[in-house]
């Protein structure tokens, strides 16, 4: 998967187990890198399941979902779901449109900016789809008091391994500063114990890096 993403900047990228979290792959891009993962997953021929949004401690959460059903990797596993999640900053929550990709996300885009007050810059037509015209509520947002921050939402627990296999992660990026290597050194899932891919291991790397 970290190949497809290869030249794109990316936050976080975790190998799931899809029987807890319906997702193979979980990859946090920075907002200026939406368009182009979005890209390199239609060039694969992945499709948009949905879009939705989430208000964290931090800010705001999109979130993507993509399958490609039936088809494998090189190392021959199924690819499975992938879930890109971008955070954008509550005093300025924009972040660019992929409709221009993905055409069924444009009535996706136009819910998450009624129910969350998601800006998508691009959209050809970003009107009210579900909420009255004039209407200022964005009923999905939290108070303050119950806002949860993005890795308790995500892990169930504050502990970065909860979320899967890391993969990479930017440096500092994590709570506990865990950076991985850079993607193209990511060694396939199925590397033989005792290889030198294998000692390179993002696991290893993450578990043996000091705050």
């Amino acid at each position: 998967m970290l190949d497809l993403f290869k030249d794109v900047e990316i936050s976080l990228a975790v190998e799931q187990n899809p029987k807890k979290t319906g997702n193979a792959w979980l990859v946090i891009f920075p907002a200026n890198s939406l368009v182009q993962a979005a890209k390199r997953l239609h060039e694969a021929g992945f499709h948009l399941e949905d879009i939705s949004g989430l208000d964290m401690a931090e800010g705001y959460c999109a979130s993507y979902c993509f399958d490609r059903a039936g088809q494998t990797g090189d190392n021959g596993r199924p690819q499975g779901r992938v879930c890109l999640r971008v955070f954008v900053p509550r005093e300025e929550p924009s972040l660019p449109s992929i409709s221009s990709i993905f055409q069924g996300a444009e009535w996706h885009e136009q819910e998450a900016r009624d129910f969350y007050g998601l800006f998508f810059d691009g959209h050809p037509n970003l009107i009210p789809l579900l909420m009255p015209v004039g209407a200022t509520e964005r009923p999905l947002r939290k108070s303050p008091e119950v806002r949860k921050p993005w890795l308790a939402l995500f892990a169930g627990s504050d502990s970065p391994q909860d979320l899967g296999r890391i993969a990479f992660a930017a440096p500092g990026f994590l709570p506990e500063q865990i950076a991985g290597p850079p993607p193209e050194r990511v060694p396939l899932p199925d590397a033989a114990p005792g290889s030198p891919e294998a000692a390179q291991s993002p696991r290893e790397t993450a578990q043996g890096a000091t705050p």
